[in-house]
């Protein structure tokens, strides 16, 4: 979950601690979506990507229902992800 946060970070300027915040800033917003998008294609369950968030379950779920709209973003996401780890590697 911390190497997603990482990319949406690398892609957006949106951090961790401001998905973390309270508030309604559109940018923001997305980027939360994405976040649980890209975590729930990897596997992890929405209970895991809402304590890691500090989010309400019932809204992460709605975020992955909503996985169209974000799709393209998503995949980006997973691109730049996989870069860092080969840099890793």
């Amino acid at each position: 979950l911390a190497q997603m946060a990482l990319a949406i970070r690398d892609i957006f300027g949106v951090t961790l601690s401001h998905m973390r915040q309270k508030g309604k800033d559109r940018k923001i917003n997305r980027c939360r979506k994405l976040l649980s998008l890209v975590a729930h294609e990897y596997g992890y369950r929405g209970r895991e990507i809402a304590e890691y968030m500090r989010r309400d379950p019932a809204l992460i779920s709605r975020y992955i229902k909503e996985r169209e709209e974000l799709k393209e973003d998503a995949e980006g996401v997973i691109t730049v992800m996989r870069g860092k780890k080969n840099k890793c590697q």
